[in-house]
């Protein structure tokens, strides 16, 4: 089975549900080599500072050469997305990336039989997001949602919260222009409201063309997907009430517990 690390980049605004996070990834299958967390401050929860698989950088030094302020659309939220496609901080060549609001609860295997990854997707997102497909189209001559010959269909979703990459495969995105920094230039050129990255999306998209055979594909997983509004906030008590009424659910593999904002922040 394929050695991989897991990478979670975490917004001050999920810091408190990171413990959770972390704790539910004892739930993997096979379990990673290393936990790589990434936040703006190397912020660590309490509870995993003498953990020895948790490794710590700061979201500046994933992607040091890009200068995310030239992203004319919400750059803090577009350079994490190009964390979690292009990051070279981990030593395997697979990894997992998870978001920080999402909390497994049970047994999730990441690669079938065959030892080939498993790109997941969840019923609970169903929906066909134009601008993601538009940006694949301009930057990686990518043409609608593929994959229909798999039983793939337009209106599936592969943003679950949790994705396995291979930096081989994503290496191959940036070749077209040349490594990252050419990439970045395309992508300040082309994104605006109605044209955006969904790392999500893009990744699964390429494989599907490029690379058919490689991973296997899982419909119908099902998740748990609620959230609040800011300022409001999660504690302890209200993970735990999500706990309780996710136990009665016992098909459930992820709770996705999301923040939300009126207005996103950059």
């Amino acid at each position: 089975m394929h050695k991989y690390d897991v990478t979670i980049k975490a917004h001050p605004k999920d810091y408190m549900k990171l413990k959770y996070v972390i704790d539910s990834l004892k739930y993997l299958v096979p379990q990673p080599e290393s936990i790589y967390l990434i936040t703006p401050d190397k912020h660590i929860p309490v509870e995993y500072k003498d953990d020895p698989r948790l490794v710590v950088f700061s979201d500046e030094e994933v992607l040091p050469s890009i200068e995310r302020k030239r992203m004319r659309y919400r750059p803090n939220w577009f350079y994490s997305m190009l964390m979690g496609l292009f990051q070279d901080i981990t030593p395997n060549e697979y990894y997992f990336d998870v978001q920080a609001d999402n909390i497994f609860t049970k047994e999730l295997h990441l690669f079938d039989e065959a030892g080939k990854p498993i790109f997941f997707i969840a019923p609970v997102n169903k929906h066909y997001h134009p601008p993601y497909f538009l940006f694949n189209e301009k930057v990686v001559n990518i043409i609608g949602r593929p994959g229909a010959e798999m039983g793939i269909e337009k209106d599936d979703s592969f943003i679950t919260g949790f994705m396995t990459y291979k930096k081989s495969v994503s290496k191959e995105m940036l070749d077209i222009y040349g490594g990252l920094d050419g990439f970045y230039e395309k992508c300040v050129e082309v994104i605006e409201d109605n044209c955006m990255l969904g790392d999500y999306e893009i990744y699964p998209c390429w494989c599907i063309v490029h690379h058919p055979e490689m991973y296997t594909i899982q419909k119908e997983l099902p998740m748990y997907i609620t959230g609040i509004e800011h300022p409001d906030e999660y504690d302890d008590d209200r993970i735990n009430t999500i706990f309780e009424f996710v136990k009665e659910r016992t098909d459930i593999f992820a709770i996705s517990a999301h923040t939300w904002y009126d207005t996103p922040p950059l």
